[in-house]
């Protein structure tokens, strides 16, 4: 039987589009309540390896737990049984040192939902991390305007952050490692007060506390460079990719974090009108 989905809205999002409105509509965020931020290393959750490598499975879990969480519990599911299902074999596969990638990610949110029942819905990524054309929203690198028409619209968005070792004689970004990240609001920092750059976030990872707590990350365009790493067996321009400064954690060993790319999930699509942003 299919699950019951709590309603939400949505657009077909096409790389570079939001409505006009809510381009000049700052501070979006989702309730707290409904969006959790679960830990990676939390005990209780059991994780393979401690959670060490768990920030994927985690990170989806939160969203897909705001949408199907009262039916889950009703089947004696938790969330920490739903982080554990989604990052085992036959979902996301998640795996040691290499994490979480682009592609079984996305698979695992598909068998997800099939599961549920739910067979009509946008699911998309867009960056330079290896992808499956079908999965793909065309566009390199992520663009801000298409993750905050998505959060606009109630939908789940997951930040696939790169930490990266700067080469500034080379002008060049070396990328050792990444994570990710639930996005769960924009257009505002902690105090409130408007910030276009800003995204809200609720990060999986030990580093950003034990507790639930929203991360305020501000996205600066790198105006020049050369990523290496970001994309298998490819030097990418990094002309336009994303630095996260704020409250973005950047992990011991690199010198910057960078959004390589950014996943979106709408249940279920439909097409609004839109207009273009610059």
């Amino acid at each position: 039987m299919a699950s019951r989905i709590t309603p939400l809205l949505a657009i077909v999002l096409a790389p570079g589009m939001l409505a006009a409105d809510e381009a000049r509509d700052p501070g979006r965020f989702m309730p707290a309540r409904e969006v959790p931020d679960l830990t990676q290393t939390d005990p209780a959750g059991n994780f393979p390896m401690g959670g060490r490598y768990h920030c994927g499975p985690v990170a989806v879990s939160n969203s897909l737990w705001a949408i199907f969480g009262d039916d889950l519990q009703w089947e004696g599911v938790s969330q920490y049984d739903l982080a554990n299902r989604l990052g085992s074999l036959g979902y996301m596969n998640t795996r040691k040192r290499t994490g979480t990638r682009v592609n079984p990610l996305m698979h695992g949110v598909q068998r997800f939902l099939r599961e549920r029942g739910v067979r009509d819905y946008y699911l998309k990524f867009q960056g330079y991390r290896e992808h499956e054309r079908a999965l793909s929203a065309g566009t390199h690198p992520p663009r801000l305007r298409w993750i905050q028409a998505a959060l606009a619209r109630n939908g789940s968005v997951w930040l696939s952050v790169g930490w990266y070792k700067i080469d500034p004689a080379k002008d060049e970004y070396r990328r050792i490692t990444g994570h990710w990240v639930t996005a769960v609001g924009y257009g505002a920092g902690r105090d409130g007060e408007a910030q276009p750059d800003v995204l809200a976030i609720h990060d999986p990872g030990p580093a950003a506390g034990t507790g639930p707590s929203r991360q305020f990350i501000r996205l600066t365009p790198l105006a020049s460079g050369t990523l290496l790493g970001a994309s298998r067996g490819n030097a990418c321009k990094a002309n336009g990719i994303y630095r996260l400064g704020g409250d973005m954690y950047v992990k011991r060993g690199a010198d910057c974090a960078l959004l390589d790319g950014a996943a979106v999930l709408i249940i279920p699509p439909a097409a609004p009108e839109v207009s273009s942003v610059p």
